[in-house]
């Protein structure tokens, strides 16, 4: 069962590398990662300061948000389905989506 978990952590570690790398203000992928590493690692930091503020105010709240969210609701549909022990449940169930709308 590992080799599926590393499996798809790969893929979940390439979507966030890709969306660091695109957009409208492009970033190259090692480019992001030194900005994200710069407060730790330190040293002289050769971009400039609109890339670091694509990276750090644009770009980081939206992944991280994103991840949160996708997370969240992988949760609560794992929950739905041991609570009411069938597969095919949906939040219609208990009124959520009606709630919502």
């Amino acid at each position: 069962m590992w080799p599926l978990y590393l499996v798809l952590f790969m893929l979940l570690l390439s979507a966030v590398v890709l969306a660091f790398a695109t957009g409208r203000y492009p970033v190259p992928p090692l480019m992001a990662l030194r900005i994200l590493l710069h407060p730790i690692i330190g040293g002289e930091a050769d971009w400039t300061a609109t890339v670091e503020t694509v990276v750090w105010e644009i770009r980081l709240p939206r992944i991280a948000g994103a991840l949160l969210v996708g997370a969240s609701l992988a949760a609560a549909g794992a929950t739905y389905q041991c609570i009411f022990r069938n597969p095919l449940v949906s939040p219609a169930i208990l009124g959520a989506s009606q709630g919502a709308a």
